[in-house]
């Protein structure tokens, strides 16, 4: 986020990242890099998790988010900062699809 932030450069890094942008014509997919437990055998995508449309990853971590594709969707128009470390996004265009 923007701000004056102070840390420690012997246990903090910071990187820049591109803030993740979903077109109108595209839908974002989300896969967990972590979480509290895997997908049970027979199920396909992780429950829905309440972590501010993946910009949280400590609350989705908090609110028993699972290891694996999310069944929750990025919406379009939407420009988050999402924790690429946290998280893969990948973008798709709904119009071909």
């Amino acid at each position: 986020m923007p701000g004056l932030y102070w840390f420690n450069p012997i246990t903090w890094k910071i990187e820049k990242e591109q803030v993740t942008v979903v077109k109108e014509t595209e839908i974002g997919t989300i896969e967990s890099v972590d979480g509290g437990g895997r997908i049970p055998t027979g199920r396909l995508l992780g429950d829905a998790v309440e972590c501010n449309q993946f910009q949280d990853a400590k609350a989705f971590l908090d609110n028993g988010g699972m290891k694996g594709p999310q069944i929750a969707l990025l919406r379009p128009v939407l420009i988050g900062r999402i924790n690429s470390r946290a998280f893969i996004v990948s973008k798709r265009d709904h119009k071909n699809q």
